[in-house]
């Protein structure tokens, strides 16, 4: 996965999110490492920082994906064609 290949080890990502309605991606900073999540956010160039407890709070954190990540994921299929 791209979160992967950015060296980010304990992540989980929720599919859920579009679904939810949610627009944008967030970054949840599991462990008040917004820092980190910043940097996620900057690395993925999606996204925003939320500081929660929410989700799984084993992970350093959780990705929730948001409609702009399926739009981000339908524009590369689109230009891999």
């Amino acid at each position: 996965s791209q979160v992967a290949s950015l060296g980010y080890g304990r992540i989980e990502l929720d599919g859920l999110a579009p679904q939810l309605g949610l627009a944008e991606t967030q970054v949840i900073a599991q462990n008040a490492d917004l820092a980190g999540a910043k940097q996620l956010v900057e690395s993925l160039g999606i996204g925003r920082v939320v500081d929660s407890a929410t989700g799984n709070i084993h992970t350093d954190f959780t990705l929730a994906m948001g409609r702009d990540w399926l739009q981000r994921l339908a524009d590369k299929a689109l230009e891999n064609r």
